[in-house]
């Protein structure tokens, strides 16, 4: 199954245009080939969106300033899912990191919504401990882990405070801190 729901507009034009060419052109239908053909597809339209954006958040509010950081996360979760392509969902996942710091920072100068983007900052910023953790980069996961949550993102749910803590406990247990 792909998921195109949420998928930039150009990403989701190229994947339908692609097939749709396929399946009218004049010499028939293709056959249906290859099984995961539509997910290769849209993973590389994703890939080139991905490369295309800035990686300065873009000007507006929090949806528009925050789709650079949203999107290359979202290719990294795919690439890693998909667990063929480890070192490029490496480097997807580093330049969504880079780019929610770019986010982050400029969500603390009061743009991209400012601090009503508190919480969906604080989500974002979260949403990469774990894939962080996964590929190894333990550093990078115990940064994340040991900040402050700001207090316009009010507090955690229970459920996302025993994730967090068990999250901070296997960085601590693997960095020989505590046994």
């Amino acid at each position: 199954v792909v998921h195109l729901a949420g998928m930039p507009n150009p990403v989701r034009e190229a994947v339908f245009h692609s097939l749709w060419h396929e399946q009218c052109s004049l010499a028939g239908p293709v056959a249906a080939g290859e099984p995961w053909r539509m997910r290769k597809l849209l993973v590389q339209q994703l890939s080139r969106y991905v490369l295309s954006l800035p990686d300065e958040p873009l000007e507006g509010a929090w949806t528009e300033a925050s789709e650079p950081s949203r999107v290359s996360r979202r290719l990294a979760l795919m690439l890693l899912r998909g667990g063929n392509n480890r070192e490029e969902a490496d480097h997807f996942f580093r330049l969504a990191a880079k780019r929610t710091a770019l986010l982050e920072e400029r969500v603390a100068a009061g743009g991209a919504g400012g601090e009503s983007s508190a919480l969906p900052m604080a989500h974002v910023l979260e949403s990469l401990i774990g894939p962080l953790l996964e590929l190894g980069h333990n550093d990078e996961a115990k940064q994340l882990l040991l900040r402050p949550r700001p207090a316009a993102a009010g507090p955690r749910h229970r459920l996302d405070e025993a994730v967090h803590a068990e999250n901070l406990g296997a960085v601590l247990q693997a960095g020989g801190q505590i046994k």
